[in-house]
């Protein structure tokens, strides 16, 4: 279950990355486009995070 749980954390970081796309998408490109990228990573970066930390303990 650590390989696992690990896996879970580095998706969230991943996540997390997205998170930073989606602002710069906001910023430059596309608003509406760019906030929503920006919600659905956050909240794939909670869920991960959840995910992870309930496998590892």
């Amino acid at each position: 279950m650590k390989i696992l749980s690990k896996l879970f954390y580095a998706l969230s970081s991943v996540a997390m990355l997205a998170t930073t796309v989606g602002f710069f998408w906001a910023l430059w490109i596309n608003a509406i486009v760019g906030v929503k990228a920006m919600v659905t990573a956050i909240f794939s970066a909670l869920i991960f995070d959840c995910v992870g930390t309930s496998l590892d303990h």
